[in-house]
């Protein structure tokens, strides 16, 4: 989801949610189009146009990656 990125993106962090954060443990066969620090940790971007990163249909600006919630 497009959250003040110059591209539509899916970002998540790296392993254990921080301490505090709210959020879902997933994992994906989809390969991180990069990988860069966040502010509590260590994350992964995935960029529309990536590799496995699909549009959601009828929401323009909106992308998405198939994973399985754990």
């Amino acid at each position: 989801m497009n959250q003040g990125n110059a591209e539509p993106a899916v970002k998540a962090y790296l392993g254990p949610l921080p301490q505090g954060a709210t959020g879902y443990s997933f994992v994906t066969d989809i390969p991180p189009s990069r990988e860069r620090n966040f502010p509590a940790g260590r994350g992964a971007i995935w960029c529309e146009g990536g590799e496995g990163v699909r549009d959601l249909p009828g929401q323009q600006g909106t992308v998405f990656i198939p994973v399985e919630v754990l």
